[in-house]
């Protein structure tokens, strides 16, 4: 895979890097607003074959737990039938025990959509706890990656009472770039041209991208 190229996110690469190579089994929450660039910095760090990511969908929670399933099957190789995980809990589990030998990364972006409000959202993520906190079939090293635009709601797992409070290893918000950074999205403008694209666009890469 060819290197991606990140501009002011090389600390989070990093730590997610070795995070990811440490053996053990880590859980991470990255949040920020939309087109901040966090499905970008998630799949670029990993191949597919070391990573398995999933995007969740503004559809439902019973359509996404289902699409999780088939995909996770898919990717691992082997058919998982959705009626056989009818609960947050199976699906997890099945999730966390893929390729059980070997040193695996699973991401799950737009967290938010699995469920259809924070409550549910709440309900979710104790079942993920649930399967977290308990025995499963796994030698390899885990890191499992949360990730969402929904700021308010995720940052509510990082809270005390949230199922998720103090079993999260690593938790960081991605902002937009300041004036610096966002002129390295487009090097070849003058100070000026600089000026006025962050005058127009902001810090948002996916804007300054374009």
């Amino acid at each position: 895979m060819a290197k991606a190229v990140l501009i002011d996110r090389e600390v989070e690469a990093a730590e997610l890097r070795e995070l990811a190579d440490s053996k053990e089994r880590n859980l991470a929450l990255l949040y920020g607003r939309r087109r901040v660039g966090k499905t970008y910095l998630l799949t670029n760090l990993w191949d597919s074959d070391r990573a398995f990511y999933f995007t969740a969908s503004a559809t439902s929670p019973e359509i996404n737990r289902r699409v999780l399933v088939e995909e996770a099957g898919r990717w691992g190789g082997e058919e998982l039938r959705p009626e056989d995980y009818p609960t947050w809990r199976t699906v997890f589990r099945a999730l966390l025990e893929l390729a059980p030998a070997r040193d695996l990364v699973v991401v799950i972006d737009e967290l938010q959509y699995l469920a259809s409000d924070g409550a549910g959202l709440a309900e979710v993520t104790s079942e993920l706890n649930a399967v977290w906190e308990g025995r499963f079939n796994r030698s390899g090293g885990l890191l499992l990656i949360l990730s969402g635009s929904s700021v308010r709601t995720l940052e509510a797992l990082t809270a005390g009472g949230s199922p998720l409070y103090g079993r999260l290893d690593w938790v960081r918000q991605l902002h937009p770039f300041d004036y610096f950074d966002a002129g390295m999205m487009v090097p070849a403008y003058s100070p000026t041209n600089r000026i006025r694209a962050y005058a127009a666009f902001g810090g948002v890469p996916k804007y300054l991208q374009a």
